[in-house]
């Protein structure tokens, strides 16, 4: 048999048998050193060699004893031995190395993967069995001593344990902190059940059971009795009972033929007596109680039956508020917007200075509001077409001496087209020209002048009959001429 030992990267050393024994000397010069063994006999024969009694002999002054803190394998510890025997397996296609450690103290299997991170390690001594599978993300053990099994598993958030032992077998679940979420413990004195939510499919019987809360679609009992002293609450998905007394009752569906009900919540409003309301009336209204409510009628004719945006004081009205009380009237403190037309059958009263004006849309998109239909200037303009004229609220009354004619004759009559919607003018008089001449004709209204036609009037009357006593001075005069 050839034999070549090689120790790191070092150049393979040719070994010659002394009594019967291969013999490599060396000093380790790092914690991972390696020594390998080269069969270098020829093929024909070299499945015939056997390697025998492998020994690890440290020399007679050996080294400091360095303890392994590498975190790699938990089970590995217990091989502080020295005196030991190694083999080493590669598969390099599949990059696996497996590695068996023999002592007296035990036999240690590892298998680590071609970047050097343990996944498998077993390791079995007098009285104990421990074994590991890892990944990156996960991990498994299991540790057996006489008396006690004890698996695990980890995972990046939680780990579950499940331990044996004669009297004893715990299933748990902890989280990353080493608390416990849910767990389950067999004993002599009975089975313990932790958890957020337990889960039980099919029929499950109980001789005793309390429960603190108890959650069910449907429960039957000949006897009920225990039902308001063992339980704080109950949720129920169908009860059927004559009478049942309860301070707090939670349930997915109640239906009944008659509800009656003091003071509640449903579907997002309440429902009862109003802490802030009138006591002797019962009230409807949103979780906010200012947004939106109704009463039931009863109390003062001037309470609030119906409103909307009351504002944010239950005993004062908000300034854009919308409300009808007890007697019937209808107060909208806000802008009221009307499609559909608008009928009455009485009277409107228009308060200080409100006025109905029309809303003209330009073809721009835009709008403007037209002449007001009933304001304080329709008053004054009201007045202007029936001006007070009876003699007795005059005085100082004598002929006027205005020359008509010649103020009208002053005046320039012009055609003209209108900028807002093209139309157009066959005759018409500017303001701004009539001003000049006759500036109690005109008047301001919405940035822009406007001429007073009715009091026109008067001035054509005078001119009219200037022309008229032109006229038959004119016809005289033509008589006399002939004659």
């Amino acid at each position: 048999m050839t034999i070549k030992v090689q120790h790191n990267n070092k150049e393979p050393v040719l070994l010659e048998p002394v009594n019967g024994r291969y013999v490599f000397p060396y000093t380790a010069e790092t914690s991972k050193d390696t020594v390998t063994i080269h069969n270098m006999s020829h093929d024909d024969i070299r499945v015939d060699n056997k390697l025998i009694r492998l020994m690890l002999r440290h020399g007679t002054i050996p080294g400091q004893y360095v303890p392994n803190e590498s975190e790699a394998s938990r089970v590995q510890n217990i091989w502080s031995n020295l005196h030991k025997v190694q083999q080493f397996m590669e598969d390099r296609e599949h990059g696996l190395q497996a590695l068996i450690t023999t002592s007296v103290n035990g036999v240690l299997e590892q298998f680590v993967d071609s970047k050097g991170n343990l996944q498998t390690d077993t390791a079995t001594v007098a009285g104990k069995i421990l074994a590991r599978v890892k990944s990156a993300t996960s991990e498994a053990v299991r540790e057996q001593v006489p008396g006690l099994i004890r698996d695990s598993v980890t995972t990046e958030h939680f780990k579950s344990v499940v331990q044996q032992s004669g009297d004893n077998i715990i299933s748990a679940i902890q989280d990353k902190g080493g608390g416990v979420v849910s767990a389950i413990n067999q004993s002599p004195d009975g089975v313990q059940v932790k958890g957020k939510l337990i889960s039980l499919d099919g029929e499950t019987k109980m001789t005793n059971a309390f429960a603190k809360t108890l959650v069910t679609e449907k429960l039957t009992s000949s006897d009920v009795k225990s039902f308001a002293s063992t339980f704080a609450s109950s949720f129920i998905g169908g009860l059927t009972a004559d009478t049942v007394a309860t301070r707090e009752l939670q349930a997915k569906l109640i239906q009944t033929d008659v509800l009656r009900a003091y003071k509640g919540y449903v579907g997002g409003f309440q429902i009862g007596v109003h802490e802030k309301g009138d006591q002797r009336s019962n009230y409807l209204t949103g979780a906010n109680s200012f947004n939106v409510g109704m009463n039931d009628g009863v109390g003062w004719y001037y309470n609030a039956a119906l409103w909307v945006n009351w504002g944010n004081d239950w005993n004062k009205i908000g300034p854009r508020a919308w409300y009808v009380n007890n007697y019937g009237e209808m107060f909208a403190k806000n802008k009221a917007e009307f499609s559909g037309g608008i009928e009455m059958h009485s009277d409107i009263t228009l308060w200080d200075n409100a006025s109905l004006r029309k809303r003209e849309v330009l073809p721009d998109g835009g709008y403007r509001y037209d002449f007001p239909v009933w304001s304080f200037d329709f008053i004054k303009f009201k007045n202007q077409i029936e001006k007070q004229s009876d003699r007795k609220l005059k005085t100082n009354i004598r002929p006027t001496d205005v020359s008509a004619v010649d103020l009208i004759n002053r005046l320039d009559l012009m055609q003209y087209d209108w900028k807002s919607d093209g139309g157009h003018e066959q005759i018409g008089l500017i303001a701004q020209e009539l001003r000049e001449v006759l500036p109690e004709l005109t008047t301001e209204y919405d940035d822009a002048l406007r001429i007073k036609y009715i009091d026109f009037i008067p001035y054509l009357l005078k001119a009219i009959q200037e022309l008229s006593e032109r006229g038959a001075r004119c016809k005289n005069c033509l008589h006399k001429l002939i004659s």
